[in-house]
């Protein structure tokens, strides 16, 4: 076997520890406009975040994309929008108001806004697109809160229910898996479920209700459920199990996205505080992942791309933005002083061995 030099395996360590170290594993970079409150929805595997942005004096809602380096509103001339969804072509999903009704979009850059044919709907939200252009939610139909699929150009299909009134549609995959939320007769709660073309209950953690949030193209399933003791906890639902995640020891935590690699984010919240958080096999708090010197604090982990970069949502002493945190390579990686002490003392030979190298001279 090779021998390595000391100094290189001691960085290759120190960066493996990075967490504990305090070593930044990500870069903040702020999507928004000094002053003027923004929050990020999606991200796509190019980077490409999704949201909304609030007017200066805070009375309207512009949806945005933030590509090339810049925010760019979609300039929809309807009151009250929001982008919530952009998928790997760049084609994006969100929501306006329509003289006090809530109405659906697409949006790309050959079409530009498109209204989602929804007749015979009331209300209509919209919360993921897939790389075919299907974009899933909830809606009012038949006076009751219905989860939906649609195609392109095509109308509102809704999924039904697990036997009682409502449903919500989250999440939908490559191969057209939907995820969501649906009630049981009797006021028997509402649990996560997944529809291929039949709706398939998920079960809970324990407790009367949970909710399905994202599903990846192996078929991992995120969420979060409530307790039989109480509480709530994220969940990851593969090969017919569900597993809880935790909650750091106390709290309440709900997974958000995972991606391809079966990387997870979500939220923790002590009482009304909320922190973001990573799940890689073992829970991370994102704000220690961060450089402490940013001064932002991340309050929620909204998405994860295939190439590991997250959209929150953080607040630093003056405003609160939609974010990006990108993952910061070996290279890249800064050294904190506790382990640029440990690396100057192995860099520096003892007296011990610079006598062994004088005698044997």
């Amino acid at each position: 076997m090779k021998r390595k030099p000391l100094l290189v395996s001691t960085i290759a360590i120190l960066f493996l520890s990075a967490p504990a170290l305090g070593i930044p594993m990500y870069n903040v970079v702020d999507l928004g406009t000094p002053g003027i409150r923004s929050v990020a929805n999606a991200i796509n595997d190019k980077g490409e975040v999704v949201g909304a942005v609030s007017s200066p004096d805070g009375s309207d809602s512009h949806a945005f994309v933030y590509r090339d380096g810049r925010m760019q509103d979609l300039n929809i001339t309807f009151p009250n929008s929001a982008a919530t969804a952009i998928n790997d072509n760049g084609a994006i999903t969100g929501r306006y108001n329509d003289f006090g009704i809530n109405r659906a979009f697409t949006y790309d850059n050959a079409s530009g806004f498109m209204p989602l044919p929804s007749q015979g709907w009331g209300q209509v939200f919209t919360n993921d697109i897939n790389n075919q252009g299907r974009v899933v939610g909830v809606g009012v139909h038949n006076n009751q809160f219905r989860a939906f699929q649609s195609g392109p150009g095509a109308s509102l299909t809704d999924l039904g229910t697990l036997g009682g009134p409502s449903s919500r549609a989250e999440a939908i995959n490559e191969a057209g898996t939907v995820v969501g939320a649906a009630a049981l007769p009797n006021n028997g709660g509402s649990h996560a479920f997944l529809y291929n073309g039949q709706m398939i209950d998920l079960g809970t953690l324990g407790g009367m209700d949970s909710i399905a949030t994202d599903i990846n193209d192996k078929g991992q399933i995120v969420g979060a459920s409530t307790l039989r003791q109480g509480g709530v906890h994220a969940f990851v639902y593969e090969n017919g199990r569900m597993t809880d995640l935790g909650n750091f020891g106390s709290g309440t935590t709900a997974a958000q996205a995972i991606n391809n690699n079966g990387v997870i984010v979500g939220d923790w919240f002590i009482g009304n505080t909320g922190r973001g958080f990573i799940y890689d096999g073992s829970l991370h708090n994102l704000n220690d992942l961060i450089d402490p010197l940013s001064d932002w604090q991340i309050t929620q982990a909204l998405d994860i791309n295939d190439l590991g970069q997250i959209a929150v949502f953080g607040c630093d002493i003056a405003q609160c933005h939609a974010l990006r945190l990108d993952p910061i390579t070996t290279a890249e990686a800064p050294i904190p002083g506790t382990a640029l002490l440990l690396l100057s003392a192995l860099a520096i030979p003892s007296l011990r061995q610079i006598g062994r190298v004088v005698k044997n001279q």
